[in-house]
């Protein structure tokens, strides 16, 4: 087997999560909402291969004041390169491991913190996939992935309070199809 690229699409949920410490409150919630993931993939032996991919959801909903129940809008973009290890379990359905790195960016919108939240920041992933052929050409995929937790950042608000943010890792499930060229 030569090195073969291809092609994918799928579709699914992103779980991500966030815990906001301002001096008075600590706010720590999660959110999961309609995602979706692009990507090209080159297949260069019987078991390793290669993709980058990028990785879009709707915003999410984080809660922003416990006294007022006020809510953040956070867009989670994040694109990324990994490595796949894998193998056939059958003629038409193979399994197979990824592990990569990925530059996140949460881009938070109706919020009174500065856009500290808006950095792409690069964070590590892991996940799982399989592929079951329809055609030569054509095969159903499905995805998890999860992009680790990042480090705790510091933010002054447009108030001029301090705090700290910290996005917990996020998961995301995704079905759809990859096109082998």
């Amino acid at each position: 087997m030569g090195a073969n690229p291809y092609v994918f699409g799928t579709l699914g949920a992103l779980q991500d999560g966030v815990k906001v410490e301002n001096g008075v409150n600590t706010i720590s919630d999660k959110n999961t909402s309609l995602a979706g993931q692009i990507g090209i993939g080159m297949q260069f032996n019987h078991r390793l291969g290669g993709e980058v991919f990028y990785q879009g959801a709707q915003k999410h909903k984080y809660l922003a004041d416990i006294t007022t129940n006020e809510a953040n809008k956070v867009r989670n973009q994040t694109y990324g390169a990994r490595v796949t290890f894998g193998d056939n379990v059958t003629d038409k359905f193979r399994l197979f491991g990824k592990a990569g790195v990925a530059g996140v960016k949460h881009s938070v919108g109706d919020s009174n913190i500065v856009d500290v939240h808006s950095k792409t920041k690069v964070r590590p992933t892991a996940g799982v996939g399989a592929t079951y052929n329809l055609t030569d050409n054509l095969a159903v995929r499905a995805d998890y992935d999860h992009v680790f937790k990042r480090g705790t950042q510091s933010f002054t608000n447009n108030q001029g309070q301090n705090g700290n943010v910290k996005w917990k890792g996020a998961n995301y499930l995704g079905v759809g199809l990859q096109y082998n060229f």
